[in-house]
């Protein structure tokens, strides 16, 4: 995914990137876990096929 257009800045490569892929390849969902501020989001919006924000308002009406 493009981390530029979804928050604004390009994805630095992460030493747990190859990890992340191997999960996603072997489960098809992963828990990315880690101190605050540490690209949890980046990680996971790199890896990811599609997101959802569930804190975004429209998210939020489609799970009422």
């Amino acid at each position: 995914m493009d981390t530029a257009a979804v928050l604004g800045r390009d994805y630095r490569p992460r030493v747990i990137d190859s990890a992340v892929q191997r999960a996603l390849a072997a489960s098809g969902a992963v828990v990315i876990e880690g101190a605050r501020a540490s690209g949890k989001t980046m990680t996971a919006l790199h890896a990811a096929a599609s997101y959802v924000f569930i804190d975004d308002a429209d998210a939020q009406r489609l799970l009422k």
